[in-house]
């Protein structure tokens, strides 16, 4: 296979894209699409912040929603063990947003909390947000390629490229390269077979 053989994962504030590539063609029969953006992730940290009780300004909500997603959010390796850091040092983890009202002038503060990894946390528990969608991202991205043509599947696994200013969340690609191999470790295992699949994601 060559260089430009690989799958391009395309997450911004539009509709996401998997889109796999073989020598440079796209497989038009294999392309998926992700129903969540980072126009969600920053819907539901919205969200969360006024289900908490965050007094936001209402004017302004849907912007510091979104500076707070750009500034303090992050992709968690496992988020049962990220709310008990969280529950357990509140002080080191929760951050504060500090702004001034447009309107009144008046400055006022907000706490950022569990708001930081649940965000992000929509593409891989896309039901926390979504009654309508709940396979996450890493098993789309396998279901693209396990739709490819066989003979390609090990070096598109070998060759996810993502893009789009939603990715840049921290560690959200090792997130998405872990989730990934464990899918197809676990089907190896399941099929007894003896040879090693690498799975690559990059930024």
């Amino acid at each position: 296979m060559s260089d430009m053989t690989g799958v391009v994962v395309d997450i911004g504030d539009g509709a996401p894209h998997i889109v796999p590539v073989v020598n440079g063609y796209v497989i038009g029969s294999s392309i998926k699409s992700f129903p969540l953006s980072g126009s969600d992730v920053t819907q539901f940290v919205m969200q969360l912040l006024q289900e908490r009780g965050e007094l936001l300004p209402p004017d302004d909500a849907l912007d510091i929603a979104r500076r707070v997603k750009e500034t303090y959010c992050y992709t968690p390796s496992d988020i049962v063990k990220e709310f008990k850091k969280h529950d357990s040092k509140p002080s080191k983890y929760i951050k504060q947003w500090s702004a001034i009202k447009p309107k009144t002038g008046v400055p006022y503060t907000i706490d950022v909390g569990y708001e930081r990894f649940l965000g992000p946390e929509i593409f891989f528990h896309p039901e926390m947000y979504s009654a309508d969608f709940s396979t996450p991202l890493p098993e789309l991205i396998d279901s693209c390629v396990q739709s490819a043509p066989i003979d390609t599947r090990r070096a598109l696994y070998k060759n996810i490229v993502l893009s789009g200013g939603t990715t840049m969340f921290k560690d959200f690609h090792k997130r998405l390269q872990n989730n990934i191999k464990k899918i197809v470790d676990e089907r190896v295992a399941e099929t007894n077979a003896h040879h090693r699949v690498e799975v690559k994601v990059t930024c």
